[in-house]
């Protein structure tokens, strides 16, 4: 470097308490002219002198007892490089930790020789950044704003403010000229992603903050942390934040496109009532005052004519923390109004399989599996009807680092998806055929002897007597359940028996009896291999070899999550892969389990909050209310008030919806951050806060406790969904309710808590996360193998279902889309909605960064189903039944099985040419479920035609 003048020196700042170290750093850089040296003997005496300037900063290694401090000043010190000086003390190990935080690392042994370059070597690259990010902020200015591609014609020449040529020297580049290589002609023509363009509103320099706040989405409760850094009142960058345990250190696209949603130029500003009709998407905007003056006065007039349970709040899963979310804020102003409202316990979507689940291991089981940290614990995971590394984004490391340490995984899926992708093996089984598979297994572990014998006669209700006059257990004069003890030839209670009967009948006062074993037994037994392999596609040889490792590999696990459960049979197939689970054994070991998702716990707060003093709301199940809505029973529902959900967009049979149903309603209010499809259809929309602008927490991910602080001001009249019932509590005289600021509730329900008394709010503002003080055993369900079902056992025999006839987990047949149906005439095509990368249902669907990479949506198609319809690729197609049509581009996949269409869910209408696949739907339910009815989207058949020779259908 050439000697500077004392205004262009390089402020060197070096933290250390090693005088040794220091006068050694002061001794090498003392005789360079560039460099001048100050110091600093902790992180925050160097932080206030970063504030003066400081061009690159030296740490010593001994002063970081981990990464995490390192991390944490980085992430203070901002652009500034960071460089850290080892000592003898710490171990070769210790230099690529720190490099994967460091912008440089220098051995104490070498720093007489290395440090001078390191810090040159460090500055360059800064030049560099600043460099490019100059550029790009300069093709900012006349690029296209977020969300639309930028037009060549609108781009200034790359060389105008970096030159190409000037790149070689700092990428180390030699030869002819980068503008003489084949790809230079194309970089002055290049166009931006628009995701690529930045607001020239905010500058890339000046003063930042960092907030820590965490994700809250439905998207498998991981609600990953969140750093997001603030520069003049702007989001500019979210990045994952730290954990205590780095492996729940992540975030997606999706986390860090909030960074785009905060400030996105189609948020909701001011309240707007309707002016047109409904669906017309047209409003005015109104004050405050006047939207809830009006609305209350409404629910007033409803309710006093009808009873307040015709008022239904409908929250959704938009937002799962604890007060501004689905089941919060308006379940405790239902609560304290005594109206109707969607309840976790009958959601009517996403429930069948935990019904299931729940009718076989008891009360509150139905969400419960072992925790995602214990899939390394396991030896096989049979992951059935499941997609995670699309919809579990976060939680698939934890598979993948099981199956890096031995862990076998399976998929069974129709459509080679990711996960099949990346699992060992792949069983593509036929849709809708899931139960003769499970049935199978069932009958060959049965068959093969393959039972954990001990587990089933202690834990199960295999040896319960059951009458086969009315199908009852049988139950002592002391009302007990009764088992035959074949070692002393009578009737006994389950745990007097030396030898219980598994099999067999036998007479009890003149009632036959048999073991609930032997009927599991006989309903299995015409679930061949060769009737199972004839429907579900698979090898008999296949579905041989599967029961058998599954019986024998212990511990195994049953991994699902929602794709079975949105066909009709979906808690048939809950409560067989928790027999199969039980059967075996693999129930309340570690790497055992069976059931969606992985967590000991829901990812709800358990609180009072909703129910204040007692007072309870009226549940009522969202795929049951429109059914309700038309036939005004068992009462009447007038006003549906719609939060965290996109009601019409998500839910089935939208051609009802809209023609039916909305226009039953005296009142359709709807809070939400975008004009949705639902709100398009209200009468009135109030504009919410979103995550940065409201103070909240979260539960997780998994162990962990996350704070959400306000560190935003909401923009224009946007409210907090906290702040909106309050002013409605205020208008009924029940403000009294909500009189304390959102920290009091929130410290309230974090002191409810398991373990609640020895977590602090405070700390938890101030830490930003904070770990649950949990045994390892919630880590495993059903740990103690204490199950709370009428039996004190696992249930594959359910007496609640014997006046259905369900009492055994026998195949049920699809409602729609079975082999034999005769509508497959007409339409032969089985119509599956699946997650998709870039949205969490159709959150993110007006996202730029995401609309980049996924600008519209597609039918994907297997091609010799296109082939036999003379359908190419990006063909225009409708797709149709009797209930109604979507117009859509082909999207031809070999992934996808012959026999089905797939769309990826969470579009809006306007993505689509004409329709919407939710008018393909069908709203019929299951009624027997301990849920209560279930959308069963899947379950639907369809045809395809090409669009210009669709002809009038």
């Amino acid at each position: 470097m050439a000697h500077t003048t004392e205004q262009t020196r390089l402020t060197i700042l070096c933290i250390t308490q090693d005088v040794a170290l220091s006068g050694l750093v002061t001794a090498i850089l003392s005789s360079q002219a560039e460099f001048k040296l100050v110091s600093a003997g902790g992180f925050e005496a160097a932080l206030d002198r970063l504030r003066q300037g400081a061009d690159v900063v030296l740490v010593d290694a001994a002063m970081l007892p981990d990464d995490t401090l390192l991390r944490d000043f980085k992430t203070k010190a901002g652009s500034t490089p960071v460089i850290v000086l080892l000592g003898r003390h710490e171990g070769i190990a210790a230099e690529p930790a720190f490099e994967h935080d460091a912008n440089g690392v220098v051995r104490r042994d070498s720093v007489a020789a290395d440090l001078r370059p390191t810090i040159q070597h460090t500055l360059t690259r800064r030049g560099l950044v600043d460099s490019v990010a100059d550029h790009i902020a300069g093709v900012a200015q006349v690029s296209a704003p977020a969300g639309e591609a930028a037009d060549d014609t609108r781009m200034v020449a790359l060389q105008s403010s970096l030159a190409v040529e000037q790149l070689a020297p700092v990428l180390g580049l030699d030869g002819p000229s980068l503008a003489d290589r084949p790809h230079a002609a194309a970089l002055d023509q290049r166009k931006f992603l628009r995701g690529l363009t930045l607001s020239s509103d905010v500058p890339l320099n000046g003063g930042s903050h960092v907030y820590r706040s965490a994700c809250a989405l439905n998207c498998g409760a991981h609600f990953c942390g969140l750093s997001a850094t603030v520069r003049d009142g702007h989001i500019v960058k979210i990045e994952a934040a730290p954990f205590p345990d780095a492996r729940y250190q992540r975030v997606c696209l999706k986390g860090i496109s909030q960074v785009q949603m905060a400030a996105h130029a189609d948020r909701l500003m001011t309240p707007l009532r309707r002016t047109g009709p409904r669906g017309s998407g047209t409003f005015e905007p109104v004050s405050w005052d006047e939207a809830l003056d009006a609305i209350v006065a409404r629910m007033g007039a409803l309710s006093a004519e009808f009873g307040p349970e015709s008022l239904m709040f409908f929250t959704g899963s938009g937002q799962i923390t604890a007060l501004n979310c689905f089941n919060g804020v308006y379940q405790r102003l239902a609560s304290l109004l005594g109206t109707s409202a969607s309840d976790a316990t009958q959601f009517g979507l996403d429930s069948a399989v935990p019904s299931g689940i729940e009718d076989t291991f008891g009360t509150d089981s139905g969400y419960l599996a072992n925790s995602y940290s214990d899939l390394p614990n396991s030896r096989l995971v049979l992951l059935w009807g499941t997609n995670p590394v699309y919809s579990r984004m976060n939680w698939w490391p934890f598979f993948a680092d099981a199956q890096n340490g031995g862990t076998r995984l399976v998929a069974i899926d129709p459509r080679y998806s990711a996960t099949a992708n990346k699992s060992d093996e792949w069983l593509p089984i036929q849709p809708g055929t899931d139960l003769y598979l499970a049935l199978g297994l069932l009958r060959e572990i049965i068959t093969r002897g393959w039972i954990d014998h001990d587990f089933v006669t202690r834990h199960t209700v295999a040896p319960l007597l059951v009458r086969l006059d009315d199908g009852c257990y049988l139950r002592t004069g002391a009302g007990q359940f009764a088992v035959w003890d074949t070692a002393r030839g009578q009737v006994c209670a389950p745990e007097q028996a030396e030898a219980p009967m598994l099999d067999g009948m036998v007479m009890i006062r003149n009632v036959a009896c048999r073991p609930a074993y032997a009927l599991l037994r006989d309903m299995a037994e015409p679930y061949t291999l060769d009737v199972v392999a004839s429907q579900t596609g698979l090898s008999a040889e296949r579905i041989a070899a599967l029961a058998h490792d599954y019986a024998t590999t212990k511990p195994a696990r049953i991994y699902t999550l929602y794709g079975v459960d949105r066909w009709h049979h979906g808690a048939t197939f809950g409560r067989l892969i928790a027999t199969l689970a039980a059967l075996t054994g693999n129930i309340g070991v570690p790497g055992g389990g069976a059931g969606v998702d992985g967590f000991c716990d829901g990812a709800s707060f358990i609180t009072s909050f909703p129910t204040p003093d007692g007072k309870h709301y009226l549940p009522v199940n969202p795929a049951a209310l429109p059914a309700q809505i038309l036939s005004e029973q068992p009462n009447p529902i007038k006003m549906v008030w719609v939060a965290f959900s996109n009601w019409l967009n998500q839910w089935p049979d939208q051609t009802r919806m809209r023609s039916e149903i909305i226009p039953k309603l005296d009142l359709l209010v709807v809070t939400d951050t975008f004009l949705t499809e639902t709100a398009r259809w209200a009468d009135y929309v109030l504009p919410a806060a979103n995550i940065f602008e409201r103070e909240d927490m979260v539960k997780g991910p998994d162990p962990y406790v996350q704070h959400q602080p306000a560190f935003m001001t909401p923009p224009g009249e946007c409210r907090s969904d906290f702040d909106i019932a309050r002013a409605v509590a205020e208008r009924f005289g029940l403000g009294r309710w909500f009189a304390e600021d959102p920290s009091t509730y929130l410290a309230q329900i974090l002191s409810e808590q398991p373990g609640g008394s020895d977590l602090s709010f405070e700390t938890l503002r101030r830490e930003g996360v904070l770990l649950r003080p949990l045994s390892d055993a919630y880590r495993v369900a059903h740990v103690d193998r204490q199950f709370a079902t009428p039996t004190g056992r696992a249930e594959f025999y359910v007496e609640r279902l014997v006046p259905f006839h369900r009492a055994l987990p026998d195949y049920e047949p699809p409602i729609e889309a079975g082999h034999d149906n005769k509508l497959r005439k007409r339409f032969p095509l089985v119509c599956i909605t699946q997650h998709g990368l870039y949205r969490v249902h159709s959150t993110f669907v007006n996202a730029p960064w995401l609309r980049e990479m996924e600008q519209e949506p597609h039918a994907l198609l297997n091609p010799s189903e296109a082939a036999a319809r003379q359908v190419e690729d990006d063909d225009l197609v409708r797709v149709f039944n009797e209930r109604g049509y979507v117009v859509v581009r082909t999207h031809l996949d070999d992934s996808v099985p012959p026999g089905t269409v797939y769309f990826t869910q969470g579009w809006q209408p306007d993505d689509f040419i004409a329709g919407h696949p939710q008018t393909l739907t069908h709203d019929h339910a299951h009624p027997h479920n301990v849920y209560g009815p279930n959308s069963s989207f899947s379950d639907v058949l369809v045809q395809i035609v090409k669009e210009q020779a669709h002809g009038a259908l």
